[in-house]
């Protein structure tokens, strides 16, 4: 896994958001995220027994992905609209 990957660990009802993950047979580890990735002495573990669960994520690509969404969704839907009215191709004015 790349040293930047953003990993979720989720253990007794908390999720603790690390990079520069570790996975040992006993323990899992890694550098909260808002710490430098080799910032050894912020390194935590928790042990492998207490991890309910691993998430990986991409929060910056995320991100882009939601915004994306806000403003093109609502294009598509005004012109979706124009079309069903009869404004084909588009209803956004045109310069002269």
């Amino acid at each position: 896994m790349p040293i930047r990957q953003q990993v979720q660990v989720w253990h007794g009802g908390q999720v603790e958001r690390w990079h520069a993950l570790i996975l040992s047979s006993d323990s899992v580890s890694g550098v909260p995220f808002v710490r430098p990735a080799d910032c050894d002495s912020c390194r935590l573990a928790v042990g492998r027994a207490e991890v309910d669960s691993i998430r990986v994520g991409q929060p910056v690509l995320g991100f882009w992905k939601t915004a994306a969404v806000v403003l093109i969704g609502p294009i598509m839907f005004v012109e979706v609209v124009c079309a069903i009215e009869g404004h084909f191709p588009s209803c956004w004015p045109t310069p002269d």
